[in-house]
């Protein structure tokens, strides 16, 4: 037929130009996609550590409270650079210690935080005296600082 053989013959394939094209826009959508699977586990771990601290903080505020609810006396004492500062609480009859031993809070000798975090004072002193009859605590986790206060009930 006349009308087929004046007709280009058909391609097949694609041309170099549109390989590279493709190959260019799916580096970009690869490259994208893994700059973006960067970021989100960026700030996963950095929400982790953000919430371990916040856990960690807290839990050292709610052991002071309970050791200083329904408490008959507290005495804040410096025992020197190797023993600390110190709160001796009587409660119940039974006397408790608090106290920041390098950077762990201790109760009666027992580290309260974990070993991930760093427990530093806040204005030289974490136990301070507060009107009237009270016990401030003041401490930073990691670099955030928490505080609390709680008056001896008479």
């Amino acid at each position: 037929m006349w009308y087929e053989k004046s007709q280009p013959a058909c391609r097949q394939g694609f041309t170099l130009i549109e390989t590279i094209i493709y190959i260019a826009l799916l580096s970009m959508l690869i490259g994208g996609g893994l700059i973006t699977a960067f970021y989100i586990i960026d700030t996963s771990r950095t929400n982790s550590t953000d919430i371990n601290t916040e856990a960690e903080g807290n839990f050292l505020i709610r052991k002071f409270e309970w050791i200083m609810n329904g408490a008959s006396s507290a005495v804040i004492s410096d025992a020197g650079p190797s023993s600390g500062i110190t709160l001796t609480v009587v409660k119940g009859g039974t006397t408790y210690v608090l106290r920041l031993n390098g950077a762990n809070l201790e109760l009666d000798g027992v580290i309260l935080n974990s070993s991930l975090i760093v427990v530093t004072t806040v204005g030289g002193a974490v136990f301070t005296t507060a009107d009237p009859d009270g016990i401030k605590m003041a401490f930073n986790v990691n670099g955030k600082e928490f505080s609390t206060a709680k008056h001896l009930r008479k």
